[in-house]
């Protein structure tokens, strides 16, 4: 873990042995942010996933793909316990769809 002004970080890379027909021996790069600005009453946090993993899990085409999985998170905390906010999820190749796509959500969070 590391800190950048007022953003807290991590990250780590990660050796991946998948199981799927044809095993495949991968690696993954995960990064993590979180911040408390504008006096605790903004926070942002998120992270970033990037690995790769066999293009065809049975073996048939051979080769390697690149994935990406991000959800940043933007929240206005109304009081300590309850936030009002959004997060995006924003993917490549995830889930065997191959396009990119970004998918907003409202939400309200309540922590204990």
């Amino acid at each position: 873990p590391f800190q950048l002004g007022n953003f807290h970080m991590n990250t780590y890379v990660a050796y991946k042995l998948n199981s799927f027909q044809e095993v495949s021996h991968d690696a993954q790069w995960t990064f993590t942010w979180n911040s408390l600005l504008a006096d605790s009453k903004l926070s942002l946090s998120g992270f970033f996933d990037l690995w790769s993993e066999n293009k065809d899990r049975t073996g048939v085409e051979s080769g390697k793909r690149l994935v990406l999985l991000s959800e940043p998170q933007i929240w206005y905390n109304v009081t300590p316990n309850f936030s009002v906010g959004s997060e995006v999820e924003i993917s490549y190749n995830f889930v065997r769809l191959e396009n990119f796509y970004a998918i907003p959500t409202l939400a309200t969070k309540w922590t204990f």
